[in-house]
């Protein structure tokens, strides 16, 4: 088994870090945890040219954090580190990092939750600062509109999380006064948010004094902010249902800006389904089922059904079967998991989702010019609700991710772990039109079997060598094994995947139990549940991303 230096033990952690978004299986050569922070000291004092930082921009800018939360504590720690140009560079990183403001209100929390005592460092409160001064660019009238637009959007839809709310950050980060005068927008919701009472006066005298100094063609965007800020703050306090419809039909108000009691009206809702996402759409259907949104025949149905079935609305949300089954399989309960929430199921909007969930392997990815191998435990264990998605039970959930590699055309193979005399693993013929229900079929009528990931390696070797009487004869450069045991992956099982290949990669997932931790292995993933974010955690494993 391949031995990582320190250096390289330390970056793969990181990396893993990244990916998976926790500390859980990140464990060195003596199975002690890895602490990010001694990750992080570790790798700055070995390399001294903040490839930390580059790491963490590059994971960003490639979108490979399926877990935000993971990035922005790492950016947390390279701004509390003790490498004065580390931390420069990871404050200068604030913007590209931080998307919105419930990324800095994260960043934040994570900040303090490092450090001792709560007072802000210049450099801190520098970097803040200029994190907000950069909403507002200069970039032509169009631009700058949307820069306008998005900037109230994200204010008021992102008011407070995490313990921070943008009057607290604008308290602590102290703009100076030179900087802030040359961004009008800004300065206007900086008055606006810390003034409760008298912020909107203040923010129309600021706007009247800047319009003197400034050309009259340009007074346009003063008056849009002025009458979009006008609109946001009227529909987080109005309370007429009429009020809210209209203004979110004119200016798209978020969700997140409605009252949380209008929230319980349905012509609410049937105005925001009209603009609704599509991933927002399928977290709310049993809420809007339960307020009667969807009557027989409505507009507001047959809206849903159209938008759940839509090719081109499914690819760009890039939505996974997975969390599809997992909606599906929740809606026609007629209830929420946690909750009192109860609603009539409509059977169209059922039939909408199953839909979805077949329409979704088109937009499913792998990593390209790869061959796999699936091995699927059948035992009761199987039966147990998946971790981190209890809504659907861990053999609907392998059943679903072996179809979905299967459809997406490359090179992949499915067996059973089967106690047929002679024959451990057993072969399952899926197809690319298979139903989710023919899968379970073929799965059925398979005796369960120990799961053994030696074996499974064992006959891999002897298919690479044509001496197996149940895999093709090729070579594998992925294994994946869904489990609902806690599957302890060997010294020897470790051993055999090395000699297999060294670039085959191995993913063992325990659907609906813990894991045994191994040590450090570059070549192993190790996973406990399944969630949406999981099917890119794999194909970033499978990809290389974890490893230097």
């Amino acid at each position: 088994m391949e031995v990582l230096s320190n250096i390289d033990a330390w970056k793969y952690c990181l990396r893993k870090y990244l990916c998976l978004g926790t500390f859980e299986g990140l464990l060195i050569s003596n199975n002690t945890s890895i602490d990010l922070e001694k990750c992080i000291d570790s790798l700055i004092v070995a390399e001294r040219d903040c490839k930390v930082v580059e790491i963490l921009q590059k994971f960003r800018r490639e979108n490979r954090t399926p877990k935000r939360d993971a990035i922005l504590f790492a950016l947390a720690t390279c701004c509390r580190c003790c490498h004065l140009e580390t931390k420069k560079k990871a404050y200068k990183a604030l913007p590209d990092i931080c998307q919105n403001p419930a990324d800095l209100f994260q960043f934040l929390s994570f900040y303090r939750s490092l450090g001792v005592g709560s007072g802000w460092g210049r450099a801190h409160r520098r970097a803040v600062a200029e994190w907000y001064l950069g909403y507002e660019k200069q970039d032509g009238q169009k631009k700058e509109e949307d820069e306008m637009k998005k900037m109230v959007y994200h204010f008021f839809k992102y008011q407070s999380r995490h313990g921070w709310s943008h009057k607290d950050v604008f308290r602590l980060c102290h703009f100076k006064k030179e900087h802030l005068d040359k961004k009008v927008m800004v300065k206007y919701m900086v008055l606006v948010l810390t003034s409760p009472k008298n912020g909107r006066a203040r923010g129309e005298e600021w706007l009247n004094e800047v319009k003197k100094s400034t050309p009259k063609e340009n007074h346009w965007k003063f008056d849009k902010l002025k009458n979009l800020v006008e609109e946001y703050s009227k529909a987080q306090k109005s309370k007429s249902m009429t009020v809210i419809i209209d203004l979110i039909d004119k200016y798209d108000i978020p969700r997140e800006v409605v009252p949380s009691e209008m929230l319980n009206y349905k012509n609410v809702w049937k105005a925001l389904l009209r603009r609704m996402p599509f991933t927002a759409l399928i977290r709310n259907l049993g809420k809007m089922s339960n307020l009667g949104v969807f009557e027989r025949g409505s507009f507001e149905e047959n809206l849903t059904i159209q938008k759940l079935t839509n090719p081109e609305s499914i690819q760009n949300s890039k939505v996974h079967p997975f969390t599809l089954l997992v909606a599906l399989t929740q809606y026609r309960k007629g209830r929420g998991e946690l909750g009192s929430l109860i609603w009539a199921v409509n059977p169209y909007i059922s039939q909408a989702l199953e839909d979805a969930f077949y329409l979704s392997f088109e937009s499913v990815s792998t990593v390209e010019e790869k061959s796999y191998l699936i091995a699927v435990d059948l035992n009761g264990a199987m039966n147990a609700p998946v971790i981190g998605s209890p809504t659907i039970s861990a053999l609907d959930a392998a059943a679903a991710l072996a179809m979905a590699t299967v459809r997406c055309g490359d090179q992949c193979s499915v067996v059973a772990f089967s106690s047929k005399e002679g024959t451990p693993l057993q072969g399952v013929d899926l197809g690319e039109t298979d139903s989710l229900p023919d899968v379970l079929e073929k799965f059925a009528v398979i005796s369960p079997g120990k799961v053994d990931c030696s074996r499974l390696l064992k006959e891999a070797t002897e298919a690479k060598n044509g001496g197996s009487s149940v895999l093709p004869e090729t070579s594998f450069d992925v294994f994946i094994v869904y489990t609902g045991f806690k599957t302890d992956f060997s010294k020897d099982a470790a051993d055999l995947l090395h000699e297999y290949d060294e670039s085959s990669r191995f993913v063992l997932c325990s659907l609906s139990n813990s894991l045994f931790q191994t040590s450090l292995n570059p070549k192993l993933l190790e996973i406990a549940g399944f969630d949406s974010h999981t099917p890119n955690i794999i194909n970033e494993f499978v990809r290389g991303s974890f490893e230097c």
